[in-house]
């Protein structure tokens, strides 16, 4: 399959992905005369495999269906070097990989003029033009306007350089590293770059510069200290890519009890990913609006909610398509299984109250009451309770048979992490900056614990199933697919900040949000906790009255009982099964909504947003790398977010709805 050239930064339509892999680089600029060929050679032979191997992955009829379409057609693969052009390594991956027709980024750590100072001669004129100027004006050229100057300066000069380093690594899928092995010749040299890398996750193809050795896979910092003898790393290399490129295997769902084996049939198997491309809004339903409208009558306080506003920055508006349908969809699936469980004990208590009913009136025959001369004798009465307890249990039975089969509980908190994912790279994609693979792979594995789903049988081996098979993988799979097709900010930073892709506007406002949004949890879950609560005692000190009250009566009462003494004493006892079991289903969705810990947690986040507020409010963006600065806040707070966001999985992960 043909490749594509670097689009136009205009955001995709659609939630699927657009099918692409990133390739940077790193190297000495003093490459030994008589290893170039043997180094063109393996730039050409790696750059050459990743080219052939994601053109027979894109050409394979089951990924039509998860990344974006051109008609009837995959559009062609997008594959981008992303380079900053410095003698030696830089330019020698490029033109290797131009001339492959890979599309050419181009980071820099001043701008463009400053950076060209770089390759004069010393003490040459302004005006000089060399042969290594002239190579880099080529270069550059065919990157177009896919270029980004950073904030550095001449006195920052290392910190500088080590800045594009590090750009190079957050906004690469793998890195080709023409390097010795040393030390290197100070900060942001190669060694500090193949180890930022690492430490990432981004994998490194290390090319020795000055061994003919072959090259070695480096996928983690270990791999430097102390490597491990295995596969071969080109074995490693198309390991890594099909685990990119490919979409997470079907699971089979777990038919566990006769609850689950009614909700789907035998061999059923999920394609979460396949699922999500496919959702439609669901129908909004009175009866799924059951919880909220308790919480706003027990706090007083309606769901904290901003409504997604759309980003006028170019990178953050392409990760806006991704989150608007996610948060969207985690929104409704969200009300869906919250009002579930609260129908649920609704029903439940309703249930235990018909059947307690039915107890009391089981083997009167007389005359229960009468409203206009018809009378309902008990036996009338029990069948009408048994009923009504029937209809209950069969509600019940529905609402859970529903929630497994469209597993509301399970995507409301995918998508709700696929969501939250998108917003926050939404915020650091204007600055370069991405979330590491390690922090993505991390949050999505918390789900797998308590989740009904195994691999599908035939579709992978045991040593791929973390990768491939459960189902947790598709979320951080096809959050990575929209990264690697990601549009990058052009231009410099300096005009990026005048266009309000800076500080105290994007990040003081994602912060603002989230402030917002916390205090408004804390304020709803507090509230609501002690809703429940007061009335919990309530109820319970009603219940003794009764329970006290009806003891007296039944010792003071004369014998046989009068009609009026009976009916009190039925009516106590009625309200003894009563009052105790809405009290047990008040406790319970207290209980499973964890009302009392969300508060908590929510006023610890209040506590680490200001402190993350005060630092942002105190950066001077006049000074030089102040994007770097915004970068490291920008990265904090993401990361602040993702631990809340881990918190509140742990927390829900394993409360799906159940019948018993």
């Amino acid at each position: 399959m043909p490749l594509s050239p670097e689009p136009d930064h205009q955001a995709n339509a659609g939630a699927k992905p657009r099918l692409a892999f990133r390739v940077g680089v790193t190297g000495t600029q003093a490459l030994p005369p008589g290893r170039l060929v043997d180094l063109t050679a393996k730039v050409r032979a790696v750059l050459q495999h990743i080219h052939s191997e994601i053109a027979a992955l894109a050409d394979h009829p089951a990924l039509a269906q998860y990344y974006a379409r051109e008609g009837s057609a995959l559009q062609p693969p997008l594959l981008r070097i992303i380079s900053p052009l410095a003698r030696g390594a830089d330019r020698l991956v490029a033109k290797e990989a131009l001339a492959l027709g890979y599309a050419l980024n181009v980071p820099m750590p001043f701008s463009r003029d400053e950076y060209e100072r770089d390759f004069k001669p010393p003490n040459a004129p302004p005006t000089a033009v060399s042969e290594n100027l002239e190579e880099f004006r080529a270069l550059f050229a065919r990157a177009g306007d896919n270029w980004i100057a950073l904030d550095g300066d001449r006195e920052t000069a290392d910190a500088a350089y080590e800045a594009a380093g590090e750009f190079v690594v957050r906004n690469s899928d793998i890195v080709i590293a023409i390097w010795d092995g040393g030390q290197g010749n100070g900060r942001g040299g190669t060694r500090d770059i193949v180890h930022f890398a690492a430490k990432a996750g981004v994998p490194v193809w290390w090319i020795h510069a000055t061994q003919a050795v072959e090259p070695q896979w480096i996928a983690d910092i270990q791999d430097l200290r102390d490597p491990v003898i295995g596969p071969k790393p080109r074995d490693k290399l198309d390991a890594y890519l099909r685990q990119q490129i490919r979409p997470p295997k079907p699971v089979l769902r777990e038919r566990h009890s006769w609850l689950s084996a009614l909700a789907f049939p035998p061999a059923a198997a999920d394609d979460p990913a396949g699922d999500y491309f496919a959702e439609a809004p669901l129908p909004s339903y009175g009866v799924w609006k059951l919880y909220s409208r308790m919480m706003l009558f027990a706090s007083g306080c309606k769901p904290p909610w901003t409504p997604p506003v759309k980003p006028q920055n170019e990178p953050g508006a392409y990760w806006f398509q991704f989150y608007a349908p996610a948060d969207a969809r985690a929104g409704e699936y969200a009300t869906r299984y919250r009002s579930s469980y609260v129908w649920v004990f609704l029903l439940a208590t309703c249930s235990l109250l018909f059947g307690a009913l039915a107890s009391m009136f089981h083997g009167r025959e007389v005359v229960l009451f009468s409203i206009l001369g018809f009378g309902v004798t008990g036996r009338v009465a029990v069948i009408v309770f048994a009923m009504a307890e029937l209809v209950a249990l069969v509600a019940i039975l529905t609402i859970a048979l529903m929630a497994l089969r469209d597993d509301w509980h399970v995507r409301s908190i995918e998508y709700r992490l696929l969501a939250e994912l998108c917003r926050k790279q939404q915020v650091l994609a204007p600055l370069g900056r991405a979330l590491s693979f390690g922090a993505v792979q991390q949050l999505a594995t918390l789900m797998r614990d308590g989740e009904a789903g195994s691999p599908a049988p035939g579709h992978a081996s045991p040593s791929e199933l973390a990768a491939e098979g459960d189902r947790s993988g598709w979320v951080s799979w096809l959050f990575m697919a929209y990264q690697r097709a990601a549009l990058m900010p052009r231009g410099t930073i300096a005009h990026l900040f005048l266009l309000g892709v800076r500080n105290q506007d994007v990040l003081h406002d994602l912060v603002e949000e989230q402030l917002e949004y916390h205090s408004g949890r804390a304020k709803m879950a507090g509230g609501a906790a002690k809703f429940f609560e007061h009335n919990g005692e309530r109820i319970f000190g009603i219940v003794l009255f009764c329970v006290f009250f009806k003891i007296i009566l039944t010792l003071l009462a004369s014998s046989p009982l009068t009609p009026l003494d009976d009916w009190v004493t039925a009516t106590l006892g009625l309200l003894g099964v009563i009052l105790p079991a809405l009290s047990a289903a008040a406790v319970g969705i207290g209980s499973y909504a964890e009302w009392q810990l969300l508060a908590e947690e929510s006023n610890h986040m209040l506590e680490l947003l200001k402190l993350a507020k005060q630092r942002i409010d105190r950066i001077n963006l006049k000074r030089p790398l102040a994007s770097q600065d915004l970068g490291a806040e920008a990265d904090a707070v993401a990361s602040l977010m993702l631990q809340d966001l881990e918190g509140w999985q742990r927390l829900f992960r394993v409360k799906i709805i159940e019948t018993q």
